[in-house]
């Protein structure tokens, strides 16, 4: 008897619970679904025969959305505007709720991130910062609460890169959230690569040739950088005999320069070398 006491009263408890709700669902029309995030929930007489969705609904009630004619709006105040229309048809206040407020924005959640595909770069020496994160990942693809993917963008920094210095510099990116879409359960996190910078190759000239009966055309075993261009001292010899010379032009790759005798006298058969430093 007892046991069966505590089992008639729990029913009694339960159906107490259940009227409360009862007595506090949201006037809204069958018409229109409720949803969840991204979550069809079904409509306000389909939630009623699932008590603990509806339960839910009526406790996180700012966590749903009231959709009529394929766009969510606030339930609060949407179930106020029914509420403060009794006699008017659903159709009319769902009318109103279009004219009145505003809908609301659909937000999704982070349920997994891709891992990114540049963890280690190297490049040369004297590549700039833009250009090193130019090869590392620029995106991470999000997998949402629904199903669907967007691409969250990554912002790269580095403290201490140095182009000019050889070795491995740390890169921290942070992935930027699309929008309307949050990370409640914090799987996004920041991501990390190393980029290597190599050692300056040595420097040589690789041939001499004349260009035309003035120029002489210089060509090199690696681009020169723009620094390195201005910086560049070139000295000339015919024959083993010094001359000096005009003004150098490069190319555009920095692979090779021309300069022709300062004293523009036509180049006479014989042995040039040139020594850059």
């Amino acid at each position: 008897m007892k046991n069966k006491f505590i089992v008639g009263m729990s029913k009694v408890a339960i159906a107490t619970v259940l009227s409360t709700a009862m007595a506090a669902t949201p006037v809204l029309a069958s018409t229109g679904d409720l949803w969840k995030g991204s979550s069809d929930i079904g409509s306000v007489t389909q939630l009623i025969l699932h008590p603990n969705t509806f339960l839910d609904l009526l406790a996180h009630m700012s966590s749903y959305s009231y959709e009529v004619n394929g766009k969510g709006y606030d339930v609060a105040q949407s179930d106020a505007l029914f509420k403060a229309n009794p006699t008017a048809s659903a159709a009319d206040v769902q009318a109103m709720i279009e004219a009145q407020l505003t809908p609301v924005t659909q937000t999704l959640t982070v349920a997994s991130v891709s891992a990114i595909n540049s963890t280690v770069v190297t490049v040369d020496n004297g590549t700039t910062m833009a250009d090193a994160m130019a090869k590392l990942d620029q995106s991470v693809t999000l997998t949402l609460s629904d199903g669907s993917t967007k691409d969250a963008a990554i912002v790269w920094s580095c403290d201490n890169y140095d182009a000019a210095t050889a070795g491995d510099y740390t890169f921290t990116g942070k992935v930027t959230l699309p929008d309307n879409v949050t990370d409640p359960d914090s799987k996004v996190a920041d991501v990390s690569a190393t980029v290597t910078v190599n050692a300056v190759e040595a420097l040589t000239v690789e041939n001499v040739s004349a260009i035309n009966s003035t120029t002489l055309g210089v060509a090199f075993n690696r681009a020169l950088t723009s620094d390195e261009q201005s910086k560049a001292q070139f000295a000339a010899t015919y024959n083993n005999t010094a001359f000096n010379i005009s003004a150098v032009t490069w190319s555009t790759d920095g692979m090779t320069a021309q300069f022709s005798r300062q004293d523009a006298a036509k180049l006479a058969a014989g042995t040039y070398a040139v020594s850059v430093t």
